[in-house]
């Protein structure tokens, strides 16, 4: 490069063939330099190939703005070393200077002056030619304009810094000083991969590289008038042509609607306790009526003569049976693209958002299965409609659970029913010609369930509701209403953590430019309690058309 170098500093000696035969020369040592792979030649070379384009560009542009009435073989006079320096090393152009307050008065009759009419032609040139930055030349020395002709559009080249990572040689954050350190840290990572801290999947990362994208050039994915005005200054003409219609883009709406919760009444009722062994060993507990054979009434008469009975009865006690109750897994994974992911972030959050709802609804009834496998199973029928069947099964059920495990009516049964149950009993209610309150709130009915010594639990996954076909009857209230009754405490919920990780990549996501995400929770139920019921109670509006059998008497009013 040596070899070029005195000449690329004297450019202003050189004319017209000697410049472009040492463009030659640069260009022919560049694709010496490309065969033996030397980078940091290359570099210089494509270095000195750009000065001598840049000084081109100015000596033309200093060409095109002299007087039309110079003769042919008038000399031009050349830009002055700093200027030519100045302007070379500019890789892209920088804002246009503010002028001076006076900008010196140039006389008509001098060799580098522009004439009024050359002037205005150059401007309305300017005019018509989208502009990306200024390339206004000031004589360093006299503070004079030498040229003020706009460059036209150029690329906008984006610095791209290449940072370390972090490393027992390079600390996280500084930039590498060539190649050769950058192979180094390669070296490195690789060998300390190979070792005990390789994992398939887990990448190490090296360097970050972040494109500087200057503030005017970069775009927004909510901002499109701001994106539209800034591609404008840059490409677009100014002449607008008016034409019917809107003759805009229509604007995106990259808000997606959704609705959905993620609650979990069900697990929320239940008693938690931790299981992060991944379940629990406890006792099963003994029942009331095992004591009957235990217990005699010993009266003056037998104890005398001790017939009946002839001795006291007893119940011999034995070791108590050890139950265990484990925890299940209820995963949740999900692929996204990373340039979706990118581009559209509003679809991933909601992709998200509502893959947690189902995995609420799927988790919920999971334990309502559990709470069945435990229960006894029972049924009631439909007489006097939803509201008075609802009501009147509840009271039946509980008064029959307090009596066979003598609990007082102080003490609070648990209820857990479907939630559309309530909107069953109050349209149930407006249908009566006995009633005229056609609104009896969710409060209301809920408190009619505590009068009766319930905490109810409104769950809301059954799966009974199908999908509403197009041009069909409105799907109807369900005929049946599956629920549970239990003391409280009967059964536990077990909490064995959650498992989130998050986003995971190994080598075919990374292969296919993707990424996952990954959940799991650890739950399961654990019954410590003596008895729970499931009761399937028929319903309807309004009075059954056929009463049952026996069992039920229905005075006319």
């Amino acid at each position: 490069m040596a070899t070029y170098q005195d000449r690329l500093e004297n450019l202003v000696q050189l004319d017209k063939e000697e410049r472009d035969a040492l463009q030659g020369e640069l260009e022919e040592a560049l694709d010496k330099a490309d065969k033996a792979d030397d980078v940091e030649a290359m570099e210089e070379l494509l270095l000195g190939m750009k000065q001598i384009q840049n000084y081109n560009r100015l000596v033309d542009q200093v060409n095109a703005a002299a007087p039309a009435d110079v003769a042919d073989d008038a000399p031009v006079e050349q830009p002055s070393v700093d200027t030519v320096e100045s302007v070379s090393a500019e890789v892209v152009a920088d804002p246009v200077p503010e002028a001076p307050a006076e900008t010196p008065e140039i006389a008509p009759d001098s060799e580098n002056s522009v004439n009024s009419e050359a002037a205005q032609e150059i401007q309305q040139e300017q005019e018509l030619v989208p502009m990306a930055a200024s390339a206004v030349v000031i004589d360093n020395d006299s503070g004079e304009i030498v040229s003020d002709k706009i460059a036209p559009v150029v690329a906008s080249i984006a610095a791209v810094p290449i940072i370390a990572s972090g490393s027992s040689r390079m600390a996280a954050g500084s930039a590498f000083n060539d190649l050769y350190d950058l192979d180094q840290d390669f070296v490195e990572k690789i060998q300390w991969a190979h070792g005990a801290h390789g994992a398939d999947g887990e990448p190490r990362s090296v360097v970050r590289m972040s494109a500087t994208i200057p503030e005017e050039r970069q775009l927004d994915l909510s901002d499109f008038n701001g994106n539209m005005k800034k591609i404008d200054a840059v490409i677009s003409p100014k002449a607008i042509i008016a034409s019917g219609g809107y003759c805009a883009p229509l604007p995106v709406n990259y808000d997606i609607y959704g609705v959905g919760s993620n609650v979990r009444p069900v697990r929320d009722s239940l008693p938690t306790f931790g299981a992060t062994r991944g379940g629990i060993a406890y006792i099963q507990p003994p029942k009331l009526g095992a004591y009957t054979s235990a217990i005699a009434l010993w009266t003056a008469a037998n104890d005398a003569d001790p017939t009946s009975p002839a001795t006291k009865p007893y119940l011999q006690i034995t070791c108590a049976s050890q139950l265990t109750a484990t925890t299940n897994a209820v995963t949740l994974s999900l692929v996204f693209g990373n340039l979706m992911s990118r581009a559209y972030p509003e679809l991933v959050q909601r992709h998200n958002q509502l893959a947690l709802v189902q995995h609420a609804r799927f988790a919920e009834q999971s334990l309502l299965n559990q709470i069945a496998a435990s229960s006894t199973v029972t049924t009631t029928g439909y007489v006097a409609g939803t509201a008075r069947d609802v009501l009147r099964a509840i009271a039946q059920a509980a008064a029959a659970y307090r009596n066979r495990n003598r609990v007082p009516r102080g003490v609070m049964l648990r209820a857990i029913m479907p939630e559309w149950v309530l909107d069953a009993m109050r349209e149930d209610i407006a249908a009566s010609t006995h009633f005229e309150d056609l609104a009896p709130t969710d409060q209301a009915i809920t408190a009619w369930l505590a009068v009766r010594g319930i905490n109810i639990t409104w769950h809301m996954d059954e799966s009974t509701f199908a999908t509403q076909s197009s041009s069909a009857p409105l799907i109807g209230f369900p005929t049946t209403i599956k629920w549970w009754l239990f003391a409280e405490g009967t059964f536990l919920f077990l909490d064995g953590g959650i498992l989130d990780l998050g986003v995971v990549r190994d080598s075919a996501l990374i292969n296919t430019n993707d990424y996952r995400t990954f959940v799991e929770t650890f739950e399961g139920i654990a019954m410590v309690g003596i008895e729970s019921l499931q009761v399937t109670t028929t319903i309807g509006i309004g009075l059954a058309p056929v009463l049952p059998a026996t069992g039920y008497t229905v005075f006319a009013p």
